[in-house]
């Protein structure tokens, strides 16, 4: 349940993020919806959800 919210919520701020001209706005959005992208690897609990997350991290 709480995945499904998390990645609904990476896309729209996604989608939000494609329409932003401000850059400090732009990277503030794409932060989150990494974050929120990071976050669905890690409740996932498995071997490619962890390394996922830890790759998407460090990128």
């Amino acid at each position: 349940f709480w995945i499904n919210i998390i990645l609904i919520g990476g896309v729209l701020v996604s989608l939000i993020c494609l329409w932003q001209m401000d850059l400090k706005a732009l990277i503030a959005y794409s932060s989150v919806a990494h974050m929120g992208i990071v976050l669905s690897g890690l409740m996932t609990m498995t071997y490619w959800g962890l390394n996922g997350s830890y790759t998407l991290m460090i990128a």
